[in-house]
């Protein structure tokens, strides 16, 4: 047993070496899964050629709740990591744009959570709103976590450190799915919400 803590140990102490490898490659892929992978089909889920297209919409109702559900949960677990390890490196936190822009996203994700809950249960909001205006007020608040989750993407791989790491050709094509990614996401909202409240 104690071969085995000093073994564990001795690991940790090495670990411990690298862990700004292990802190900060999560940081780098945690957004990106939250808000492209995971947000985007939850936005696109309702259209015609979305992730459940020809489910009922109780299903698609499902899916959405689940992958913001865990859009959530994984941005914040991004945001935990990075805030950790600036923490142990004793870094000021929130200086750049993509600090302030990555902060305000999660904020708003977190809100957007909350709109969710009230546009799943609208009964006990009916007498002050209606359903089609919360409706519209969640997918149009979603778009704009999207947009500012999509722009801090955006903005991490124009940072000082991608440039020195990281390869052009990625980053330019990252930049431009992430900004394809937008339009299509807002002109679908735009087209589905906005046109029916005017």
């Amino acid at each position: 047993m104690f071969q085995c803590l000093v073994r564990s140990s001795s690991a940790c102490s090495h670990l411990e070496k690298f862990t700004w490898i292990y802190l900060f490659f999560p940081y780098l892929s945690l957004p990106s899964i939250a808000f492209t992978s995971l947000m985007v089909p939850s936005c696109l889920i309702f259209t015609e050629d979305g992730l459940a297209s020809g489910a009922l919409h109780k299903t698609k109702l499902f899916l959405h709740w689940l992958l913001l559900g865990l859009a959530f949960v994984i941005a914040g677990a991004g945001f935990f990591v990075i805030y950790y390890n600036k923490e142990l490196n004793d870094k000021p936190h929130f200086i750049s744009w993509h600090g302030i822009i990555g902060l305000l996203a999660c904020i708003c994700l977190a809100i957007q959570v909350s709109f969710g809950i009230i546009s799943k249960y609208p009964l006990y909001l009916k007498r002050f709103i209606g359903f089609k205006l919360i409706r519209a007020t969640h997918a149009i608040f979603g778009v704009n976590t999207l947009i500012l989750g999509m722009i801090a993407i955006i903005l991490g791989f124009l940072s000082d450190w991608y440039y020195k790491n990281g390869s052009k050709w990625v980053m330019y094509s990252a930049i431009m799915l992430h900004i394809l990614l937008i339009y299509r996401v807002a002109y679908i909202v735009i087209q589905k919400y906005v046109r029916k409240i005017y």
